[in-house]
């Protein structure tokens, strides 16, 4: 086997059964899971034949009839045969590998002699039968018509049930939580087709549930009227967290339609993840727009009039006398400050306009469809005359404090085309208008 066929193999050993791949009958590469069943190791295994290992007739079947048994597509029952001289009863399904080599094929044995072993004591005596199951460390329920017909004492134990025999004659689906009912009363038989262990949950009877592993053989063939139910407590099992979340996921899903809990879960995750956004566009202290929000504004704004030739401006706001104020009666009081100030600006602007904080005492306005001139000098003016009422910040409200604001106004399109640029000149005017003896404000295409 070369390097690259090897990688492609490396997949097969992940699985929980055993996996080779054969060349005219011999074995070319086996996983550890089929090493460890065959009692030998991966190098001795390969160039053997790989019928040599099944007890007879079924070494000669594989012999003579590999290729025919994997254009059948079929899963074939045999019993295969280990090196100690201990024999498993696995079912075998063989696949052309073409990706290897057209006389190559991949076969996996999934190991059911437990199962197997099971089903032979029921069907041969009932009492050694039921002496066997109640030994086991597993539920084991039997079930004909829909009806428990026997319950082992490890499954009642795991259901906190005194004894099986008070759940004789109740349907099987009983043993589970209600959102199961569907899935086990109109599906078992898609379920036993699939042949797979799937998780699931059981009922206790002091109203706690337990997670399980579930399997379920039919023991009459396809009429699935008589069945066997097996199931493991997994809540102490080391799982793979990745599979085990994927296959609730798979079920939650066909119960989610019917499941009131499972809908305000969702409603909760969306709320969060709401919350979150928020969270991520806007000042903690204000809740008003933070700078990327604001930026996504002004972008979405240009667009907008670069269609509609409407214009629109952005006010810059810088405080004056902030720092003495902070300084002076503490941050909890220049918090305040803040939280008061964009009350006020909230006043002086429309509901459609977009008041963001951007920095400490930094604020900036995005007028839409109200940018002319003469509407962002009166907006600006009425904020100077609006922050220069005094601030009463302190419990006793006996102190006042007085501040106010440097504003400049660029506007589109007389002062750029870009959101940065328009912010930028906004900045330089607001810097003119502290040059000019603050408190008042300064436009960009005036200067």
């Amino acid at each position: 086997m070369n390097q690259a066929e090897k990688k492609r193999f490396e997949i097969f050993n992940y699985s929980l059964h055993l996996a080779c791949l054969c060349r005219d009958g011999k074995i070319l590469a086996i996983n550890e899971t089929g090493a460890a069943l065959l009692g030998m190791s991966k190098e001795s295994l390969e160039g053997m034949f790989f019928a040599d290992f099944f007890v007879a007739p079924y070494n000669e079947i594989l012999t003579e009839e590999m290729t025919q048994i994997a254009e059948d597509g079929e899963i074939i029952p045999v019993k295969l045969l280990s090196q100690n001289g201990s024999e498993y009863d696995v079912e075998l399904k063989i696949s052309r590998a073409v990706e290897f080599g057209k006389n190559d094929f991949v076969v996996v044995a999934r190991d059911i002699t437990q199962r197997t072993r099971v089903s032979e004591f029921m069907k041969r005596k009932e009492e050694q039968y039921r002496k066997l199951v109640n030994m086991a460390l597993d539920l084991i329920c039997l079930s004909e018509n829909g009806r428990i017909t026997f319950l082992n004492k490890a499954g009642a134990d795991l259901l906190k049930l005194k004894n099986g025999e008070s759940m004789v004659g109740r349907p099987f689906w009983t043993l589970f939580h209600p959102d199961y009912e569907d899935i086990f009363n109109h599906g078992i038989k898609e379920l036993i087709e699939e042949n797979t262990v799937f998780p699931a949950r059981l009922a206790c009877r002091d109203g706690g549930y337990l997670d399980v592993e579930v399997a379920i053989i039919a023991l009459d063939g396809l009429l699935a009227n008589n069945i066997m139910i097996e199931a493991r407590d997994i809540t102490e099992h080391n799982i793979a967290v990745k599979n085990l979340h994927e296959a609730n996921k798979y079920l939650e899903r066909r119960v989610e339609d019917r499941t009131k809990e499972l809908m305000e879960e969702v409603a909760e995750r969306r709320r969060a993840q709401s919350r979150l956004m928020h969270i991520a566009s806007h000042d903690i202290l204000t809740d008003l727009p933070n700078r990327g929000l604001l930026m996504d504004r002004v972008s979405m704004t240009l667009n907008h009039s670069q269609r509609s030739g409407e214009p629109f401006a952005l006010l810059f706001i810088d405080l004056d006398g902030f720092k003495a104020v902070n300084d002076s009666l503490g941050h909890e009081a220049g918090d305040n400050l803040l939280v008061e100030v964009s009350r006020r600006l909230q006043t002086s602007v429309r509901d459609e306009d977009t008041i963001a904080r951007i920095g400490g005492d930094e604020f900036v306005i995005l007028m839409s469809e109200r940018g002319t001139a003469p509407g962002a000098e009166r907006v600006a003016q009425s904020i100077v005359n609006t922050l220069a009422a005094p601030f009463f910040l302190t419990n006793d409200n006996e102190d006042a404090a007085y501040i106010g604001a440097s504003i400049g106004i660029s506007r589109y399109p007389d002062n750029g085309n870009d959101a940065s640029e328009l912010l930028r000149k906004a900045d330089n005017a607001m810097y003119e208008a502290k040059k000019a003896g603050k408190n008042t404000y300064r436009i960009a295409d005036k200067l």
